[in-house]
């Protein structure tokens, strides 16, 4: 029988950022890193970090060595995360880890129009709002509405919903035809990010 580790090889990465914030939580206590893959829409990529002892390991979980930090993860998810980045980034309204994970628009709902979309945001959108420090992320395509997520200097601004709908939805459209509604997913809330079984305070700079 074919080692699921061996199989996908190096399943996950992580960024010297990410790997030093993790040790940093993790303090003395050595615990190891419970990767929750939730891929459910309209909110497809969702990841849950939660720190647990090594003893807690269930039958169902893979143990994987990433950059020398043991992270537990489903067997089932395996094929999700396959060539999957963790970062940490600390931006102007939030802190917090990053997920870029290149088999995303497999668990999205068309594909097709996903690809699209993404393009239209990565090559027309975010070279406008990068001029104040935003980003814009294509989160899910469900039927004929894309679902983005704002982040850096557009998380939490007042004029998010006006750049939503006088600038990104008309692109968006203009580009992809199939899509007919543009919907902002974002949580808007500037402060305190929980991870599971650990929390911290984020004010945009530690």
């Amino acid at each position: 029988m074919t080692d699921p580790v061996q199989q996908f090889g190096r399943t996950i990465r992580a960024t010297p950022r990410a790997v030093a914030k993790i040790l940093q939580m993790q303090g003395a206590d050595k615990l190891v890193v419970r990767l929750g893959v939730y891929p459910h829409r309209p909110m497809s990529q969702k990841y849950e970090l939660e720190f647990v002892s090594g003893d807690e390991q269930n039958a169902n979980e893979l143990k994987l060595d990433v950059d020398g930090i043991s992270i537990l993860l489903e067997r089932g998810a395996m094929h999700c995360v396959v060539g999957m980045l963790v970062d940490y980034r600390v931006e102007m309204w939030r802190s917090g880890f990053h997920f870029e994970n290149p088999n995303r628009f497999l668990m999205m709902g068309s594909s097709r129009l996903a690809e699209l979309v993404d393009s239209a945001i990565v090559r027309y959108v975010n070279p406008v709002i990068r001029k104040h420090d935003g980003r814009v992320v294509l989160v899910d395509v469900l039927e004929a509405t894309a679902y983005l997520e704002f982040s850096g200097g557009c998380r939490g601004c007042s004029f998010a919903p006006l750049t939503l709908q006088g600038l990104i939805s008309q692109i968006v459209k203009s580009h992809v035809p199939g899509i007919a509604n543009v919907v902002d997913v974002t949580h808007h809330v500037v402060g305190r990010e929980t991870f599971r079984g650990r929390s911290m305070t984020v004010k945009g700079t530690e």
